[in-house]
């Protein structure tokens, strides 16, 4: 986010609150929102909470884990309907 900017970003919230705070504390503040807002849903679908929490913790850890290493390893197939 410090290299590319905000622009480089997939996410609308992630860029507003990015350019409103800046590339550093921008991310970190959009990332607590997600998280609150995970613990709303999970309060709200109580039923579902476990299933809904351990498939949203497996795909932000495989997002990290892109973000960092995959990046170099492959391009899923997602990211090629993309229009850049």
């Amino acid at each position: 986010m410090s290299r590319e900017g905000p622009d480089s970003e997939l996410r609308i919230g992630f860029v507003f609150v990015s350019r409103l705070f800046g590339p550093i504390v921008g991310p970190l503040l959009g990332g607590i929102a997600k998280i609150v807002a995970g613990i709303m849903v999970a309060i709200y679908c109580r039923k579902f909470a476990l299933y809904l929490l351990v498939i949203a913790s497996i795909i932000s850890l495989w997002a990290a884990w892109y973000n960092i290493w995959g990046v170099n390893v492959y391009t899923p197939n997602i990211l090629k309907w993309i229009p850049w």
